[in-house]
């Protein structure tokens, strides 16, 4: 079980890494972590094998073909990105020329950790964080977030980056051009990016009348995804639209194998960090710092619970939900609940301790909970392909 053992020895050496060299940790954990990959092989039935598949069919293309309309490349999935994943086709075009197709995911999954990882330091620092509540979210980071996923690769990379720039935008303030002009080089890696960019015009509107509707529209966009999907297909000879129609369809309307047990772990991430959300969203810390981030995390949870029905639009959700949160994560136990000699004094009202402590508890049976079911229902799966 090497992924299970992975992820436990850098959970226990993080314990003994001083706080001021976390950041540096985070880095070398993602680019150890990530490494697996170069001893994974995929399944057919994985993403990830038809990624390298794209990866070999990449190799025979020149410069001039990615941006030739006629070529015809000899891979169907290549056919299909060079349409609506332009960006995704320039990556992948660049990273053939090395010539080995593990370092697509490897790159992939350093990016993923690093800028995620990113997220929980600059939140430590920006808060003045100890340790504990900064190891919490890393913790929570590697235990929650599923390996197999990152090798879906296009949208583990949007996601986990969009809400990355997100972040830098609402809560650290950079530029809000360049903010946006990533936000839609991200839809060139991975469509449904679209979904998360039409939240985010949600909250120009700035007023707070509209926060409610907004949330019951989100909850209740999967039974209205035939209507959108119809509306759409009178412009069908625009191709960006067009491949919005399709990704509807597919996520939105197409049923896919319905799976109890993977349901029920990702439902308890939701409900563990809308329980958290729920906790800090009256805190005036929180709104100080957080602002427009928190009210755009509950919109991404209040979408995700909506589509439960679908699967795949279930699990997809929860990749972005959990990166999302992380700052959050960081906030509460810094702000909320606060560790000092080893033990846990509340900072809210007084009577308020009880509550916090059970906060405190219950998000360690989620972390713990999920990490085991993983270990039972994926891990062990997985690891029978490495060798």
């Amino acid at each position: 079980m090497i992924i299970t053992s992975t992820i436990i020895f850098l959970c226990t050496l993080s314990f003994f890494v001083p706080r001021n060299r976390l950041h540096f940790f985070f880095v070398i954990s993602a680019v150890l972590f990530s490494a697996l990959y170069f001893w994974f092989s995929p399944p057919i039935d994985y993403d990830l094998y038809r990624h390298y598949l794209s990866f070999e069919s990449m190799k025979n293309v020149s410069f001039q073909d990615l941006f030739d309309n006629q070529y015809i490349f000899d891979n169907n999935l290549l056919n299909e990105y060079s349409k609506v994943s332009k960006v995704y086709i320039i990556i992948l075009f660049i990273l053939s020329r090395i010539g080995i197709k593990q370092i697509l995911p490897w790159i992939a999954g350093v990016i993923i950790y690093t800028v995620a990882s990113e997220m929980i330091w600059q939140t430590g620092s920006d808060l003045n964080s100890n340790k504990t509540a900064i190891l919490f979210a890393f913790f929570f980071l590697y235990c929650c977030m599923d390996f197999r996923s990152v090798s879906g690769i296009r949208n583990m990379l949007a996601f986990i980056v969009f809400s990355f720039v997100l972040y830098q935008e609402l809560i650290q303030k950079k530029n809000k051009i360049l903010c946006w002009i990533s936000y839609l080089s991200l839809c060139g890696i991975h469509m449904s990016c679209v979904i998360f960019v039409g939240l985010r015009m949600v909250l120009l509107i700035g007023k707070r009348w509209i926060k409610i509707p907004v949330i019951f529209v989100c909850f209740f966009l999967y039974g209205f995804s035939d209507i959108i999907a119809d509306f759409l297909t009178k412009f069908n000879e625009m191709p960006y639209l067009n491949a919005l129609r399709l990704q509807i369809e597919g996520y939105l309307i197409g049923r896919s194998e319905y799976n109890p047990k993977g349901i029920f772990i990702y439902l308890i991430i939701e409900v563990g960090v809308l329980f958290l959300y729920l906790e800090v969203y009256k805190n005036k810390k929180f709104k100080k710092y957080m602002g427009q981030y928190g009210e755009y995390c509950l919109y991404v949870v209040m979408f995700a619970l909506g589509s439960i029905r679908n699967y795949d639009l279930f699990v997809r959700s929860n990749i972005i939900i959990i990166s999302l949160f992380l700052p959050i994560i960081v906030f509460y136990f810094t702000y909320i609940i606060e560790f000092k000699g080893g033990g846990i004094r509340g900072i809210s009202k007084r009577n308020d301790f009880k509550f916090n402590a059970v906060i405190v508890f219950s998000f360690l049976l989620v972390i713990f909970f999920e990490f085991y079911c993983r270990i039972r229902l994926n891990y062990i799966v997985m690891d029978l392909y490495f060798g």
